[in-house]
């Protein structure tokens, strides 16, 4: 069961979330919680940028894998930091989700602590549509069925992963789109499915520079680094940031 820090409200269970977006969405004119497809959302609307032109979008989001309570608290602080940053927030149209794994989330909060996987088993990151089950061959010999079991039996088999990709194909403007993790000092960015740099690989770099240094300042002991997800995770399967 959660200790010190779920006291303190650093982390939260799933319905105290909930609450959370519900009432930031009392707060802000024009904001509100979309619940759709088992997700709920909050929405922090901009106005638009001129004739014909959609504000942009920026998706924040978190606990794609159950057990990593620290995506879902970030999300929150940073809707913390919108409400009080209005100049910020006029900037784009917010998304944040703060759990894209609600089941398993509230799992862990029942003594699954470290379940990472959805009910069904698969891995939520695994599942998304794009170089879905192009795996190394010498990856699929090496996990075999867990494997497959992770991908699950088609792209977007998973219920919150399919709701996922309907909402963020639904974004007419979509500018920035990060996915918190767990611990670690790493800020990653394409490809995931390939070591080779992806089509943006110059914006990625320069955008990560911008991002490491902004976390060096506030972490003061510094010590973040970016690099392709590929450098970390395993070659072969897309994971959400590539998905958008």
């Amino acid at each position: 069961m959660p200790g010190e820090c779920a006291e303190a409200g650093v982390f939260l269970p799933y319905e105290a979330i909930v609450d959370r977006l519900e009432s930031t969405a009392k707060q802000i004119a024009g904001a509100s919680v979309i619940h759709r497809g088992g997700l709920a959302i909050l929405k922090l609307g901009a106005e638009a940028s001129g004739v014909n032109h959609s504000p942009r979008e920026v998706w924040l989001q978190g606990g794609i894998h159950a057990c990593e309570w620290l995506g879902p608290a970030v999300v929150l602080r940073l809707m913390d930091e919108l409400v009080q940053n209005s100049a910020l927030r006029r900037r784009a149209t917010w998304y944040l989700l703060p759990v894209v794994d609600v089941q398993g989330y509230q799992r862990t909060w029942s003594g699954e602590r470290f379940r990472r996987t959805a009910d069904s088993g698969e891995n939520p990151n695994m599942n998304f549509p794009f170089r879905w089950g192009k795996a190394p061959l010498l990856l699929r010999l090496l996990l075999g069925r867990k494997l497959r079991r992770w991908m699950g039996p088609h792209p977007a088999s998973v219920d919150c992963v399919k709701s996922l990709v309907a909402e963020l194909k639904s974004l007419r403007n979509l500018q920035l789109f990060l996915d918190f993790h767990s611990f670690g000092r790493l800020w990653l960015y394409p490809w995931c499915s390939s070591r080779a740099p992806s089509p943006h690989h110059a914006k990625h770099l320069a955008a990560s520079a911008i991002a490491v240094a902004a976390a060096d300042r506030t972490a003061e002991s510094g010590g973040y680094r970016a690099q392709a997800a590929a450098q970390t995770e395993e070659i072969g399967r897309a994971s959400c940031r590539e998905r958008v």
